[in-house]
């Protein structure tokens, strides 16, 4: 087998493949700013950059993210809807603080397990969480 058939054999020399790190900054991006991190430039440069497998890989990784995103939300009282909601429209830190703030007494409320479920919804949100 000559080198150059080993190469492909094995993997090495594979000039086409998405290097992990890439993967893993959009992955960032997306946890710190939510979905709309896709839209910025530096990131669409990544995923122009993508081949099939990265793309694969962040298909399943994303689906992931927002399927444990919904499985804790059904978990959630009712009520938690409505503040994910006016927490998601928030325009800066400030607002998000503020949203929060309306709802400290029944945030007090909630379970460990539920207060740990609600930190698992907004974990993508674009500010910082103080529940």
């Amino acid at each position: 087998m000559s080198t150059a058939a080993s190469s492909r054999c094995f993997g090495h020399n594979n000039r086409s493949a998405t290097p992990q790190t890439t993967v893993e900054a959009i992955m960032v991006a997306l946890r710190e700013r939510g979905l709309a991190a896709l839209e910025e430039p530096p990131n669409v440069e990544r995923l122009v950059r993508c081949d099939q497998v990265a793309r694969g890989q962040l298909d399943e990784r994303i689906t992931r993210l927002y399927e444990q995103a919904g499985a804790a939300m059904t978990q959630l009282p009712d009520w938690t809807n409505r503040l994910l909601q006016e927490l998601s429209a928030a325009q800066d830190q400030a607002e998000f603080e503020r949203v929060l703030a309306t709802h400290l007494d029944m945030l007090e409320s909630l379970s460990p397990r539920e207060h740990e479920l609600l930190l698992e919804a907004v974990a993508d949100f674009p500010f910082e969480q103080a529940t």
